[in-house]
Parts: structure tokens; C-alpha cells; sequence
């Protein structure tokens, strides 16, 4: 699994077996993972790049 994904899942916090409880932690993963999408994205317009160079930093971020 990609090093950035277990960096957010561990931010969302698990149960003592370490598997998520309930809905609302599936909810704040996606709330991370489009967080992060949209910090890449402002970041390379903030540098004149455009959406292509945002969809390869995310594919980047987050493919293994």
C-alpha cells in the first residue's frame, strides 16, 4: 500500500484490532484523500502548471 495512504488511514484511527469503526471513519478518509488532492492541485496552479500536471501529482501521491 502506498506510504501516503497509511500516513491518512492513521490519521482516521482504528479500533484496537486496527480495523475502522463505523461509517464516519470511511467518511473522514475521504475527506483526507480529497484534501490532499485539492492541496496538490492549488499548489501546482500557484505554480502555472495546469490540470494535467495536477492529475500526474496525484496519481504520483497516491498510486503504489
Amino acid at each position: 500500500m502506498n506510504e501516503r495512504i497509511k500516513e491518512l488511514i492513521k490519521q482516521v484511527g482504528t479500533d484496537s484490532s486496527g480495523k475502522w469503526i463505523g461509517v464516519e471513519n470511511v467518511e473522514k478518509f475521504a475527506e483526507l484523500i480529497v484534501g490532499e488532492c485539492l492541496n496538490i492541485c492549488e499548489d501546482m496552479g500557484d505554480n502555472g502548471k495546469d490540470g494535467h500536471y495536477c492529475a500526474d501529482k496525484i496519481a504520483k501521491t497516491f498510486r503504489s
